[in-house]
């Protein structure tokens, strides 16, 4: 994981991804629900993938922490938006996951409104960082999006 983290560090984008994608195809336990009597335990010093986990608290434990920082990695960086690649199949993983970050609905809901499909309910909190952020804030322009739609 640390040697993705330096591949983004150095903007080598495309690079990290592809390890990302080869680290899915390998330990193919990443993109599962783990079994509840698993425990994952680490014993060495790691960067995780991208800054943005740098201080997420981890929510359960270190096997879905680890989880969700690979596919919130994988889906924000191998294309500026999921506009480009019309795939739920990750968004969903990752919102199965409690670690996953605020973007994640955002992005789940933006790419649902261009399918077309049926709008779900927003969360009004994710548990990340050091307080609760807002994942709504802009309600009024939501709805005015998903009634022209």
């Amino acid at each position: 994981m640390s040697f993705i983290r330096i591949l983004f560090d150095l903007g080598e984008r495309q690079s990290a991804v592809y390890q990302i994608e080869e680290l899915v195809q390998k330990m193919t336990w990443l993109l599962e629900p783990l079994h509840e009597d698993l425990r994952i335990q680490i014993s060495r010093p790691f960067l995780p993938l991208t800054h943005d986990f740098d201080q997420r608290p981890v929510q359960g434990d270190i096997g879905t922490w680890v989880q969700a920082a690979v596919i919130e990695a994988l889906e924000t960086k191998r294309s500026p938006s999921s506009y480009f690649h019309n795939d739920l199949y990750l968004l969903k993983k990752i919102l199965s996951n409690l670690n996953h970050g605020a973007a994640m609905e955002r992005r789940e809901r933006l790419l649902n409104l261009r399918l077309g499909m049926p709008k779900r309910a927003a969360s009004t909190t994710a548990p990340i960082g050091r307080r609760r952020q807002k994942i709504d804030p802009n309600a009024a322009a939501w709805e005015q999006l998903e009634n022209n739609s």
